[in-house]
C-alpha cells in the first residue's frame, strides 16, 4: 500500500534542441495497473497520461531483510513522455527514464513508514543527466500481511529514535539514587538510636 505526493524537476530538449527544465506533477488520477507480492521484492506501476500517447509509468519497488526483521523502498524509476502542456515547446519524440536506486526509509516489518514532510531525492536519467523527485505526504507498507486495506502503525520520520539503552540506564540510575537515599537514611537513624535521643 502506498500513497504519495511526487513533484518531479527534470530537464527536457526544447524545439532548438536546447536544455529546458520544468516542475512536473504526477497527477493523482494515476492508476495501478502491476504488481506483485512476493516474499522478499515488492513492487508496484503506476500509469497516467492521454489515451492517444504512450502512458507514462512510475515503478515503485520495496526489499525485505529478513535478517533485520525490516524492509525499505529500494527503488523508484519513471518513464515520462515529453507531449503537452507540461513539457512547453518540447521536442518531439522524446522520452525521459529516471531512476533512484537508493535503499530509503528503513521501516521494521509490520509497521508502515509515514513522513508528511518533503523529502528531495536524486533521480539519474537515462543520458546521466541529474533531476530530482521531491515525495510528500507520503505513506507506504510493503509486505502487508493483514486481511485489510488499513495501514499499520507508522514510523514517522520525524520521531527521535532513543536507543534501548538510554532508558535503562536512566531507569538503573534513579534505583540506584534511592538505594542511596534509602541507606543514608536507616543508617542515620541507627546512629541516632544507639546515642539515644538528646533534646533541648
Amino acid at each position: 500500500m502506498t500513497q504519495m505526493a511526487l513533484q518531479l524537476n527534470v530537464t527536457y530538449r526544447d524545439a532548438a534542441d536546447k536544455p529546458a527544465t520544468v516542475l512536473y506533477d504526477v497527477p493523482k488520477n494515476a492508476r495501478v495497473v502491476n504488481g506483485s507480492c512476493a516474499d522478499n521484492d515488492q513492487f508496484i506501476q503506476l500509469v497516467w497520461g492521454p489515451e492517444s500517447v504512450e502512458k507514462n509509468r512510475l515503478m515503485v519497488s520495496f526489499r525485505r531483510n529478513t535478517t533485520e526483521h525490516e524492509f525499505a523502498l529500494s527503488g523508484m524509476s519513471f518513464y515520462l513522455v515529453v507531449f503537452g502542456e507540461q513539457f512547453p515547446n518540447a521536442k518531439d519524440n522524446q522520452i525521459l527514464t529516471l531512476e533512484n536506486n537508493q535503499t530509503l526509509f528503513k521501516t521494521p516489518t509490520d509497521m508502515s513508514y509515514h513522513c508528511n514532510r518533503p523529502q528531495k531525492l536524486n533521480l539519474t536519467a537515462s543520458d546521466n543527466s541529474t533531476s530530482t523527485v521531491t515525495v510528500s505526504k507520503l505513506q507506504f507498507e510493503a509486505f502487508h500481511n493483514k486481511q485489510n486495506a488499513k495501514f499499520s502503525i507508522a514510523k514517522d520520520c520525524d520521531a527521535i529514535d532513543t536507543p534501548d539503552i538510554v532508558p535503562i540506564a536512566v531507569g538503573c540510575a534513579l534505583i540506584l539514587l534511592i538505594v542511596i537515599v534509602l541507606i543514608a537514611y536507616l543508617a542515620g537513624r541507627r546512629s541516632t538510636r544507639s546515642r539515644g535521643y538528646v533534646s533541648m
